[in-house]
């Protein structure tokens, strides 16, 4: 298995979450969005009190995202949607007529050892979101080392100590 397979891999990933993607966000413009949205219980309860929002959350565990749909299920929810997807994958497949109004990302990147930091999402090269998250989008992190600016463009501080 080389590159040429996990290309197609990728292609093919990202053409099935277009597919979903440009039916359940069919006539909406913006949504809320959390990359990494474990089982499913912060996102739920947020759509819960939100209801004139559309959710979206992601997670790359394909258990997490069914007890998500548990929690979507029993709570009756209509204006949220979980899905098991890659977030570089998500973004791709994203249509192009829809926004990224708010996103969580609150407990990122369980990558603890420097040798790992290669595979997390959070880093320079994947945070700009201003072509998906124009202004005004609000940006939520439990990260401390991540800043989003108000053009929709975040950085990482690598050598900010946690909590400051």
């Amino acid at each position: 298995m080389g590159k040429e397979w996990a290309d197609a891999r990728r292609a093919a990933n990202v053409a099935r979450l277009a597919a979903t993607l440009a039916t359940a966000l069919a006539g909406r413009t913006d949504i809320t969005f959390e990359l990494g949205c474990g089982h499913g219980h912060w996102l739920a309860a947020y759509a819960a009190a939100h209801p004139d929002e559309f959710c979206v959350g992601i997670d790359l565990i394909t258990h997490r995202v069914e007890r998500s749909v548990r929690k979507q299920t029993l709570g009756k929810l209509d204006n949220v949607i979980f899905l098991k997807a890659e977030a570089t994958e998500f973004l791709e497949a994203l249509p192009p007529a829809v926004v990224l109004r708010k996103i969580f990302i609150l407990y990122p990147d369980p990558w603890p050892k420097k040798k790992h930091h290669k595979h997390r999402f959070i880093q320079t090269s994947s945070l700009d979101l201003s072509p998906i998250a124009p202004p005004p989008v609000r940006a939520c992190t439990s990260a401390p080392t991540i800043s989003i600016t108000r053009n929709g463009r975040a950085h990482t501080s690598p050598n900010t100590p946690p909590g400051s």
